[in-house]
Order: structure tokens, then C-alpha cells, then sequence
């Protein structure tokens, strides 16, 4: 047991040099200016986000008067997230991986901005675990590995549009799968007044041809509970099972 754990710290320190290779400059740059103010190495008790590190540096630039400039602060920054941040690799095994295990190979290739909303509704059900810069490492993560910014789950150009716009004028106010479960079994009568209520309150309200067409491509894409689910993943907070 000792040796496993002594070759995992050796694996850990190995990992991080290799991660920090590069920040030689940046290194200087936290040598020669973190030390003034405080113990030089406090900077690295701690374990942040790119992002936090970012604001971190950005924060005594501005506020501590730290006397470098754009590059320096790119040098230093690249030097703290190397050695003290978890790469978006990392994140996304710790927040997607745990459930997904090796799944995700299988996933379907989306945009980028549909990677964006799967994570923000992730967050709708867990804020603290997946903040702003958590969903920007999946996202960048996912767009690198899974992005494609013209895939279209195989469906059409026209259909893959018409149901995007479900997402994006519905998904930031509502579970959309909530709404699904409620208006499956009612008339469509029923399902065009909702859809009409719910223009009512946009910035630019639907036409009467738009809350038509709207109310047959919302009927249309709840009536298929597998096209729901590879549309919208994660919209309810139940376990997919490893899909997506």
C-alpha cells in the first residue's frame, strides 16, 4: 500500500512538472514579484480554477498595484494555473465521469453552444458543482473532443433548427421536461394557450403563424421521447445511465 501510494505521488509530482514545462518565464515572474508582499510560495498552498487564478492575478494588478504588465501577467498566469489548477481534462472526469464512466466516446458530436446548454442545465440542478468556470472547462473540454459546430445529431439542418429554438427560447425559464410531461396528454387547443401565454411575457412577442408553428414543433418533438432525450440530455436531474 505504501508503495502504490508513494508511486501515485511520484505519478502526481511527474504530472504537475510536466503541466508547469513551459512557465519558465512565469516562474521568474512569481519569484521575483510574489515575494514582496507576502511568503512567495502562499500562492502555491492553494488549488484554483484557470479561471480563478486569472482573477487572482487580475485582482493584484489592480488592487495590489503589482507592477507588471499584459505579458508578465500572462507568464504568471500560465505559470499558477500549471502548477496549482486542475486541467479542464480533469474537471470534466470529475464532474461527467462519474456517472458516464467511458461512455462518452459513444456521444454524439454537437456545437459548441449546445454543449454550452447541456452544462448550463446541469447547473440548474447543481450550481456549486458546476459554476461559471467549471461549465467553461467542459465546454472548451467537450468542444475539443466532442464539438462540431455543424453536426446536427443527424437530423436536418431545418429540423435541427426548429428544435434548437425550443431550447433557447424556452430552456433558460422552464424544465423543459417538466413542461413535456404536463402538455403530453392535453389537446392541442390547450398546448397553443400555453404557447401563446408564455409569448406574452418575451421582449418580442410571437406572431399568430409563429405560436402555430410553434405549438406543432413543440407536439412534435414531445411526442418522441427518444428525440427529446438526445436533444436535450440532462434536462430533468435523473440518471441517464451513462447516455447522453
Amino acid at each position: 500500500t505504501l508503495g502504490l501510494l508513494v508511486g501515485s505521488l511520484v505519478s502526481l509530482t511527474s504530472l504537475r512538472a510536466t503541466r508547469a514545462a513551459g512557465t519558465g518565464d512565469g516562474r521568474a515572474v512569481h519569484r521575483e514579484q510574489c515575494g514582496e508582499c507576502h511568503e512567495s510560495a502562499l500562492p502555491l498552498y492553494f488549488v484554483k480554477t484557470p479561471g480563478e487564478w486569472q482573477a487572482t492575478v487580475d485582482t493584484h494588478r489592480r488592487i495590489e498595484k503589482l507592477p507588471i504588465d499584459d505579458v508578465n501577467a500572462e507568464e504568471l498566469h500560465a505559470f499558477l494555473a500549471g502548477m496549482r489548477a486542475f486541467d479542464d481534462a480533469w474537471t470534466f472526469r470529475t464532474r461527467c465521469q462519474n456517472c458516464h464512466g467511458s461512455s462518452w466516446r459513444r456521444w454524439e458530436e454537437r456545437p459548441a453552444e449546445d454543449w454550452a446548454a447541456i452544462a448550463e442545465r446541469m447547473a440548474r440542478w447543481s450550481p456549486y458543482f458546476y459554476s461559471d468556470e467549471v461549465r467553461d472547462q467542459l465546454v472548451r473540454h467537450l468542444g475539443g473532443s466532442k464539438g462540431v459546430e455543424t453536426a446536427t445529431l443527424d437530423l436536418s439542418v431545418d429540423d435541427w433548427d426548429r428544435y434548437q429554438r425550443i431550447g433557447q427560447e424556452c430552456d433558460d425559464c422552464h424544465s423543459i421536461g417538466y413542461e413535456a410531461e404536463r402538455y403530453l396528454k392535453v389537446s392541442r387547443e390547450e398546448t397553443r394557450d400555453m404557447i401563446a401565454r408564455m409569448s406574452q411575457k418575451m421582449a418580442k412577442p410571437y406572431s399568430d403563424g409563429r405560436i402555430e408553428s410553434a405549438t406543432d414543433d413543440w407536439l412534435e418533438v414531445i411526442g418522441d421521447d427518444d428525440l427529446f432525450a438526445r436533444l436535450y440530455p440532462h434536462d430533468n436531474p435523473e440518471d441517464t445511465g451513462g447516455g447522453l
